[in-house]
């Protein structure tokens, strides 16, 4: 749907730190594939898995450069676990701005859905009921912290696939 399609409703996503969001998709992607294997199995998959440095600049390559045959984004695909059509993987913030009415961080979960869901529900009963129930997200990753994977160059990578998020979200490395 168009935004005009749109006006009418309140369109919302989270977004995450983009060098953080990578280090998780990255481990994630291999867990994914090793899900149900056998520990030999497991041992294989790892060593044939593409490396982090592999998989941000065949992402820089696709996002920011955008000079990836078809046929090499099959075949980087399949060794990276899958996930650069993956919607996590896309920015959330183009040239053309974005076409939703909040974008919140994952890093402030808490605080972004409430504003969320004072937007949907002005009554407040959805938000007595997040009060009540305490939700709260969940990380199922296993991975160092994310800045520990980064070369300066990769994490100048990701900021250029990422330029508008960075840009318009405020992320920062590090943070």
């Amino acid at each position: 749907a168009n935004r005009e399609d749109r006006k009418d409703y309140f369109t919302f996503t989270f977004s995450r730190n983009p060098w953080d969001r990578a280090v998780s998709m990255w481990a994630y992607g291999l867990a994914r594939m090793q899900r149900g294997a056998p520990p030999q199995k497991k041992r294989k998959m790892a060593e044939t898995y593409c490396s982090f440095d592999e998989m941000v600049r065949n992402a820089h390559r696709y996002l920011a450069k955008k000079d990836m045959s078809v046929p090499e984004y099959v075949r980087t695909e399949k060794k990276c676990g899958g996930h650069f059509g993956d919607t996590q993987w896309r920015p959330k913030w183009t040239e053309e701005g974005s076409p939703l009415n909040f974008i919140g961080r994952l890093e402030y979960f808490d605080r972004d859905f409430v504003t969320v869901l004072e937007r949907i529900d002005p009554t407040g009963r959805m938000l007595a009921i997040h009060k009540k129930r305490q939700f709260s997200k969940e990380n199922k990753s296993k991975h160092k912290k994310y800045t520990s994977y980064y070369t300066p160059e990769l994490q100048k990578l990701i900021s250029e696939a990422f330029v508008h998020d960075v840009n318009q979200l405020g992320y920062t490395f590090g943070e």
